[in-house]
């Protein structure tokens, strides 16, 4: 278990690491403006905005989704494939969410993935032309470590840049 945490772990910190520009607004000739969606979510009562990084990834393994608030908190949902549709998480699922804070704990990681963890990412809308995603997310995500868990409610990213890898 400890090992399989610790792949959750690298995960979230990859994806920190790997999303340090944002991306240019495809709209935008002159490439001085940058382009974020909304993305936003209440995190046990609190309101949380990814107002640091947004970064939503097509690649051949899966498509991913990441935030950063300039306070670390990060939400990241890894789903098998871009579709509109509703993605189910939980102890058997492929899609996994996982939350952690990247600047004040990096050993406190929330995962979807284990015991009556769980919640739903709904994609509602996919531009494949202007490379955007809109959708919306909520989960019960639980620390292995310690079986302490965390409320994300009310989530949704609209008109999300993604790129394609």
């Amino acid at each position: 278990m400890k090992s399989r945490l610790s792949g959750y772990l690298l995960i979230a910190i990859l994806f920190s690491f790997i999303s340090c520009s944002k991306e240019l607004s495809k709209e935008n000739n002159t490439g001085t403006q940058l382009f974020n969606g909304d993305f936003y979510a209440t995190i046990d009562g609190a309101q949380w905005n990814a107002d640091s990084l947004q970064l939503a990834l097509l690649s051949n393994t899966g498509f991913s989704i990441s935030g950063l608030s300039k306070t670390g908190e990060q939400i990241t949902m890894l789903l098998p494939t871009l579709k509109t549709g509703n993605y189910t998480f939980n102890a058997l699922s492929t899609p996994i969410a996982i939350s952690s804070n990247l600047l004040v704990n990096l050993s406190t990681v929330y995962i979807s993935n284990t015991g009556a963890a769980g919640g739903n990412v709904t994609i509602s809308s996919v531009d494949s032309i202007k490379h955007l995603v809109s959708g919306s997310f909520m989960f019960t995500l639980i620390n292995p470590t310690d079986n302490s868990q965390t409320s994300i409610t009310a989530g949704i990213f609209n008109s999300l840049p993604y790129s394609v890898d």
